[in-house]
């Protein structure tokens, strides 16, 4: 958190296979986070500045970014967003954003978190063979975090960022038994894991370009998988206590065995 309030761009990510925990470590983390940003806040209003903190909540489903914010949700389908590509700099057209009241320790963390369960709320999730409310969307909220002077309203530092990410599980197709529409969520669920892992092996051989475009996970979250300076990215591998999910363990250490190629920000070409 407080690498993100000096400007960068932090990343927390869940990775694991379905009915890990994934989901649970998540939102322990954000209630964590809620809590301390409300401290914080307190601190820079002693200071005589303000700490402002805009929300963004998006799940990622079928590879379209749906927006977990948008109004009168209770109706129908969350809104597909659009992502930019015109440039290296990602944005998403129409997203929500909603500001958070510093007012009190209790109500910074109090709004996060009323604003985290409500799109958890809406998040695909479906029963399969292995878990009986699998989440089928990868779900990212994003903290913007910047600091003004309360008595002339310029910013401090530049406005850095904090991600919470719950990836959806990884699959095995033959255990899940997914069919149908549940085999349409778990071929994309697998492919954006697949471009996530191609990312950390192009950083691991250190070569010119990164295929962050080949996902819109990993296009959404470029920039803090290594695409810019100040960056900082942390994976959790949740592994499920059981000896039937075995093979999903081994695949998930063997991919935390590679994170460390995202240690050291680099100069990358994001051409697709």
């Amino acid at each position: 958190l407080s690498a993100a309030i000096s400007g960068e761009a932090v990343c927390i990510l869940a990775f694991g296979a379905t009915g890990s925990g994934k989901t649970h470590t998540v939102k322990n983390i954000a209630e964590r986070a809620a809590k301390e940003l409300g401290c914080k806040s307190r601190e820079f209003q002693n200071r005589g500045m303000r700490l402002e903190i805009t929300v963004q909540l998006l799940e990622i489903y079928n590879d379209q970014v749906r927006d977990l914010l948008a109004e009168g949700l209770g109706t129908g389908e969350p809104p597909t967003l659009r992502m930019s590509m015109s440039t290296s700099s990602n944005s998403l057209q129409g997203a929500v954003s909603r500001d958070i009241t510093s007012d009190s320790c209790d109500g910074v963390a109090k709004s996060l978190q009323e604003i985290l369960k409500a799109g958890q709320a809406q998040r695909a999730t479906s029963a399969t063979a292995v878990h009986g409310r699998s989440s089928r969307s990868h779900l990212v909220m994003t903290l913007s975090l910047g600091t003004r002077e309360e008595a002339t309203g310029a910013l401090v530092r530049s406005v850095g960022k904090f991600s919470l990410v719950d990836l959806a599980g990884s699959e095995r197709l033959k255990r899940s038994e997914a069919v149908g529409e549940r085999l349409r969520e778990a071929t994309h669920i697998n492919k954006s894991l697949s471009a996530l892992a191609d990312v950390v092996t192009a950083r691991e051989r250190k070569v010119g370009h990164v295929p962050y475009r080949n996902s819109k996970l990993t296009y959404l979250l470029q920039d803090s998988l290594g695409g810019q300076q100040g960056c900082r990215t942390v994976f959790i591998i949740a592994v499920p206590p059981s000896r039937a999910a075995v093979c999903e363990t081994l695949n998930s250490l063997q991919f935390s065995q590679r994170l460390s190629a995202l240690a050291e920000p680099m100069k990358v070409s994001a051409a697709a």
